[in-house]
């Protein structure tokens, strides 16, 4: 009795098992719903705000370098003035780009320009003198080939206007001389760069 009682209750518990499984299976999502459900997922566009959207564009990195200490020109080149006297002006201060050629400073040249003017007096009067004993030597010449003046006369009077356009020639030369001299009185830069240190001042 006890043998039977027991296959009796094994058998039941055996369709309960088996009842609790098809149950199970009925209401587990296929496989294929559970793809269906990832795709639908997946295809769901990511919707963002005006504010969390960004415009990547490429740029060149930037390095900065801080440090202290003093440079050093490759190249450099002292401005000198070939005459002596007083600065009058300075037109640059350190540190400013220059050109060649450039006017950096002025001497006084009070003193240079009566020179030059001096000079250009000298040689206009040289070129006067030089004009009226060349017409002096035509005339002796004319009258010494009539025998009115004697031929020494002639003579004497070429001698003396070739003296007055040598004189000339002297005078053009005093004249450019003055005239350099006065040039020098600017300093200028004779090359591109940079105004370096500053030696004199105005005064």
């Amino acid at each position: 009795m006890n043998t039977k009682r027991k296959i009796v209750l094994a058998a039941i518990g055996a369709v309960v098992l088996l009842g609790g499984a098809f149950a199970w299976r009925a209401k587990a999502p296929s496989p294929a719903a559970n793809g269906a459900a990832a795709s639908k997922t997946a295809a769901r566009p990511l919707e963002l705000i005006a504010a969390e959207v960004h415009t990547i564009e490429p740029r060149g990195l930037v390095d900065v370098v801080r440090f202290t200490g003093t440079t050093q020109p490759i190249d450099q080149t002292i401005v000198k003035s070939r005459v002596a006297g007083r600065l009058a002006e300075v037109l640059v201060r350190e540190g400013d780009r220059v050109t060649e050629g450039q006017v950096l400073a002025r001497f006084e040249t009070t003193e240079l320009q009566a020179k030059v003017n001096e000079r250009q007096s000298a040689l206009e009067a040289a070129r006067a003198d030089a004009r009226w004993t060349a017409r002096d030597r035509n005339d002796k010449e004319t009258l010494a080939n009539r025998n009115i003046v004697s031929q020494s006369a002639a003579d004497q009077a070429r001698a003396t206007a070739e003296n007055r356009a040598s004189m000339v020639s002297v005078a053009e030369a005093q004249l450019e001389i003055a005239r350099k001299k006065l040039s020098e009185a600017e300093g200028k830069a004779q090359v591109d760069g940079g105004g370096g240190e500053r030696l004199a001042n105005q005064g």
